[in-house]
């Protein structure tokens, strides 16, 4: 994994799939204006697991290996891309809400 920069930056926390237990993410440079992030959840144990592995593809315009920017709410996660290519272009809000029995955001 390489990142955009090689500041020292903290993990964002939050929890994204409403389990109560902690998540965090983690982007790779993924193009000119834009990281591309996984999100990995912590277990009860203390063992780290990348989850939602199905997508979403989770794009943010953000430069930090860890963002703030991938908002948790209740049940799930929001977050902002900019879409530059196709029609129509423009900030887009993208919602996803976590099915636990599939193990993959809707």
């Amino acid at each position: 994994m390489s990142f955009l920069n090689m500041r020292t930056a903290p993990p964002y926390f939050g929890d994204y799939n409403g389990d109560g237990r902690p998540d965090f993410n983690l982007g790779q440079f993924a193009n000119s204006v834009n990281l591309a992030y996984t999100l990995y959840t912590i277990h009860r144990d203390g063992s780290v697991e990348q989850y939602a592995l199905d997508k979403p593809e989770i794009f943010v315009a953000d430069d930090q290996p860890s963002t703030k920017l991938i908002e948790p709410i209740p049940g799930g996660m929001r977050f902002h891309d900019f879409a530059n290519a196709g029609y129509p272009t423009g900030w887009f809000l993208f919602t996803c809400h976590w099915q636990a029995d599939r193990k993959a955001f809707r």
